[in-house]
């Protein structure tokens, strides 16, 4: 990593070095990114976009397909304007690379949608996480012939 503060073209160099196939637009105070992301084997693709203006925390969207609520309308670890919760305030600063930190979060924040979207509960950290207790329970169930009455 460098020390001190990326510009935007080491942010858009990096961003390019390991996802060829995105699309990077610079402009004089901001970069977008678009591209893919696969979050496991098993999962499918999105298509995220990352925007960033200067002197400002990175905004990550996902593009297609639509995410999707739960039946009560509630869409767990988004901002207001619906982009992804990715990290505390703080945790993420200009001089880190978005390819090493923004685009890896987002690969995991949708792994946890995956998740959220298949059991209901949302795994990950932060607001809306789900209790150790939860959390124990669906990944080591106890059996109904062993459970307390």
């Amino acid at each position: 990593m460098s020390p001190g503060r990326l510009n935007l073209g080491q942010q858009a160099l990096g961003l390019r070095s390991v996802y060829p196939d995105g699309g990077v637009w610079l402009g004089p105070n901001s970069l977008v990114w678009r591209g893919q992301l696969k979050p496991s084997e098993l999962s499918r693709e999105y298509i995220i976009e990352i925007s960033l203006k200067v002197g400002h925390n990175p905004v990550v969207n996902v593009v297609d397909p639509p995410l999707e609520p739960n039946a009560q309308g509630v869409l767990p670890h988004i901002w207001d304007d619906g982009s992804l919760c990715l990290n505390q305030p703080g945790q993420w600063t200009s001089s880190m690379h978005l390819v090493d930190t923004i685009l890896p979060w987002a690969s995991e924040w949708l792994l946890h949608y995956e998740i959220w979207k298949g059991t209901g509960l949302w795994l990950g950290d932060g607001p809306g996480a789900e209790s150790q207790d939860a959390q124990s329970e669906l990944l080591h169930p106890v059996p109904n012939s062993m459970r307390k009455a």
